[in-house]
């Protein structure tokens, strides 16, 4: 089966159900530097440089974040993490609005005792973008997402995948924070799949696998997928995001 997902939702879905395997390479996706154009250099806005102690070791991730939202004409190359939020900002009439309602979080989500930095939407939507974690000091992404593919925080050690290729497929499901904050892994997975556009039926699949494959999957009837929807949305607990805009 070939399923039609718009490239940037596959991207971001590849980037989590690969990062496990991403990371066994070197142990290590450290965000880098934002690469700034290097003309008119006297004209280009420096990236700040706040260090704001509670939100250590993240000052650097929350700086370049800030830059790429209000200085994005000058970003040659988006690092992780940046990619995602860049497009949610797109989505705003302004800069400020941008600021206003994208925001971050320093907790602790994995029961590790190290917090996590969580960037996300101020709004009651209450999207989570990305992930960092910290490793021996360092952060580290674990995941990225965009307007159309996002988590929400469903308590504990566990988020809730939310994806949609088009208005006919839906992709939700939980997945598990290991304690070290460095991988997720999916135990309930369901998804939509059309296989005839012109007369838009859809069929209704689930796993435990958290494979957008229909071989592994069952299928179930619209009504069993959409009381899981339900299920799954009862189960989001909020997360206090502190706007971007006070970051300055």
């Amino acid at each position: 089966m070939k399923f039609r997902f718009f490239i940037y939702t596959v991207s971001f879905i590849l980037l989590i159900f690969t990062l496990a395997a991403c990371q066994s390479n070197d142990g290590n996706t450290t965000a880098s530097e934002v690469e700034v154009s290097d003309e008119n250099d006297n004209d280009i806005p420096p990236i700040p440089q706040i260090d704001k102690p509670e939100v250590r070791p993240y000052n650097e991730i929350l700086n370049r974040m800030w830059y790429v939202i209000t200085n994005k004409e000058y970003v040659n190359s988006f690092k992780p993490g940046e990619i995602g939020i860049s497009e949610v900002a797109s989505n705003y009439s302004s800069i400020d609005e941008a600021l206003d309602n994208i925001g971050y979080c320093v907790k602790d989500i994995s029961g590790d005792g190290t917090a996590e930095l969580i960037v996300g939407s101020t709004l009651p939507d209450n999207k989570i973008y990305s992930v960092f974690t910290s490793v021996d000091g360092s952060p580290q992404l674990l995941f990225e997402g965009s307007t159309n593919s996002y988590y929400n925080y469903a308590g504990n050690n566990t988020l809730i995948y939310y994806g949609s290729g088009s208005f006919t497929e839906t992709i939700f499901g939980d997945f598990v924070l290991s304690e070290d904050g460095t991988t997720l892994s999916g135990n309930d997975f369901y998804f939509t799949y059309v296989e005839n556009l012109t007369d838009a039926e859809k069929t209704y699949y689930h796993n435990e696998t958290s494979e957008l494959n229909d071989n592994v999957s069952e299928k179930i009837s619209e009504e069993d997928f959409n009381k899981a929807l339900s299920d799954f949305d009862s189960k989001t607990v909020k997360i206090g995001f502190t706007p971007l805009s006070s970051w300055q």
